[in-house]
């Protein structure tokens, strides 16, 4: 965990300067000082969110490797141990900023809960898929998928409310420039 902390602490400088330059570019193409603040703090958020997903995962070496299609399988085979508890609420935790930040940061073309599922899964299949082909110690599970969009899936939750207030400049700007 302290690594991941140091990890923010070192690309923190880099997020910062990556939403001063879409905020400068979003200005520049007439938004709002604002809504340029805005919307460029949620898309380099959901940028960010990935970070510690590929350092957790695919970063950090595991003690045992293999893999696991059945569901509730690899949850359940140890028990309702602490450990269970532990990984079961580190893969919900890891893609919870994700689900949060995808609405805010895409707007309308991710903004349902059916999308922000999607999404999750396909990026956390690809994740267990990865550690699976590199053998770094990780067990390659269905539960972990599972556990992840719902994950992402309470994070969008979270962020619901705000939703059409993000974007809606966006979609204001997409629906006058679209022809028709």
């Amino acid at each position: 965990m302290t690594g991941l902390l140091e990890e923010a602490v070192v690309l923190s400088p880099t997020a910062a300067v990556a939403v001063a330059l879409l905020v400068w570019i979003r200005a520049r193409r007439g938004r709002s000082w604002r809504e340029a603040l805005t919307c460029s703090v949620a898309d380099v958020l959901a940028v960010c969110a990935l970070l510690p997903i590929a350092s957790l995962t695919l970063l950090r070496p595991g003690s045992t490797g293999g893999v696991v299609l059945v569901p509730f399988t690899d949850m359940f085979a140890t028990g309702a141990s602490l450990t269970t508890m532990y990984q079961s609420g580190g893969n919900i935790a890891l893609f919870v900023p994700l689900g949060a930040l995808l609405p805010l940061a895409f707007g309308r073309r991710a903004a349902a809960f059916g999308r922000v599922a999607v999404v999750a899964a396909v990026l956390s299949g690809c994740v267990e898929v990865v550690q699976y082909a590199l053998s770094i110690g990780h067990i390659a599970s269905v539960d972990d998928v599972l556990l992840n969009v719902f994950g992402a899936l309470l994070g969008a939750a979270l962020t619901r409310p705000f939703w059409g207030r993000v974007g809606e400049g966006r979609r204001i700007r997409e629906e006058s420039s679209a022809p028709g």
